[in-house]
């Protein structure tokens, strides 16, 4: 599997994110060349390295202001030598920045972000991730003076865009990561989390010209193991005052929340009562719905929850047809363990079809 991973412990802006993009590049001037056939009107790309500290892609206008006309956005985007899908992860992008911030398409277009964002997306699609990971993001912490005004950190458009994402303020006081940098991190990362098991195979460090040339941005490139390492939590409370119907609904309305599993285990509690302790592990994103439904459908007071690191197969799907019909197999595997089951639900109904057992029908598929 291959992994991109960005170090957002310094902050983000995009032209930090493009330059990191562009610094995994293996022959820089054949991108560049690659960037400036895209088509985009009155736009140069060029870059400029520093060593082995860190890399600037920039996109600069032609000419006196450029030669850009004044043209509808899709018609802009459509216009691009660029895949379909990449042109889709464009929209898709200043769509949420638009609606975070208000503003119309337009307007953000007319900022000059077009052409950085640009070069992201065709940056994303050239480096081909399967997984886009980044850590927290460090937003830095006001006030900031924005227009002559003061203002909070983050601002408002960077605050609606972050919703759900890991952040921090650091200890460099400044505005660290922009509106921008936020809506293309919450297209693109699929997981915000330490830097996963990988075997690293590049690194890159993005900077741009304006801000502190220290505070860069760092984009790994790896490769995964056959396994994959992640983190989830889990989730418990105690309890002896609940019927087994009521347990029951509990436990469907967590499995709601995106539960990956929910589970009751008996238990001795104080006084000699006989008690559950109801159980339920979940991705680090659904732990607040999880535990809501904990508290809202339980008779508990409080909940037990702690964060727990997971090592699991690689996992895909196949299908086989029989004299039944089709029948979905789930396939684990790594280097040298391999495993395949078929689904519950159609060995279900092969078994209620034949009139036999779970496993007789099991064993005639395998």
């Amino acid at each position: 599997m291959r992994i991109l991973y960005l170090d957002c412990s310094l902050g983000a802006t995009a032209r930090k994110i493009a330059s990191a993009l562009f610094g995994l590049s293996e022959d820089k001037e054949a991108m560049i060349e690659k960037l400036n056939n895209i088509g985009l009107q009155g736009v140069r790309y060029s870059y400029e390295e520093e060593g082995t500290s860190g890399c600037m892609l920039s996109a600069g206008m032609e000419g006196p202001g450029g030669d850009r006309k004044e043209t509808n956005l899709s018609q802009t985007v459509d216009s691009l030598s660029i895949s379909k899908a990449a042109k889709e992860d464009i929209l898709q992008i200043l769509q949420s920045l638009s609606d975070a911030s208000g503003k119309d398409i337009k307007d953000i277009k007319d900022c000059g972000f077009i052409p950085i964002l640009t070069g992201i997306c065709f940056l994303m699609e050239e480096l081909k991730p399967d997984k886009v990971s980044a850590s927290p993001i460090c937003i830095g912490k006001g006030p900031v003076v924005r227009e002559g005004r003061t203002g909070i950190v983050p601002a408002p458009t960077t605050a609606a865009l972050l919703k759900g994402i890991p952040v921090y303020a650091g200890e460099v006081a400044g505005e660290l990561c922009t509106p921008e940098a936020a809506a293309v991190l919450k297209y693109y990362v699929d997981h915000f989390e330490a830097v996963p098991l990988m075997s690293m195979t590049d690194i890159s460090y993005g900077k741009e010209k304006t801000g502190p040339r220290d505070l860069c941005m760092a984009a790994y490139l790896g490769e995964s193991r056959d396994t994959a390492e992640d983190s989830v939590c889990l989730i418990h409370t105690n309890l002896d005052d609940m019927t087994g119907e009521a347990i029951g609904f509990a436990q469907e309305m967590i499995w709601e929340c995106g539960a990956l599993d929910v589970y009751v285990t008996p238990i001795q509690m104080k006084k000699n009562r006989p008690g559950v302790q109801l159980s339920c592990i979940c991705k680090e994103e659904d732990k607040e719905s999880c535990i809501d439904a904990f508290l809202r459908y339980t008779t508990t007071l409080g909940v037990r929850y702690e964060k727990m690191e997971r090592r699991i197969l690689s996992r895909s799907f196949s299908s086989i047809q029989t004299e039944q019909g089709n029948v979905r197999i789930k396939n684990s595997f790594s280097r040298d363990i391999a495993k395949k089951k078929a689904e519950y639900e159609d060995l279900c109904r092969i078994a209620r079809e034949k009139k036999i057992s779970l496993k007789e029908a099991e064993r005639n598929l395998m």
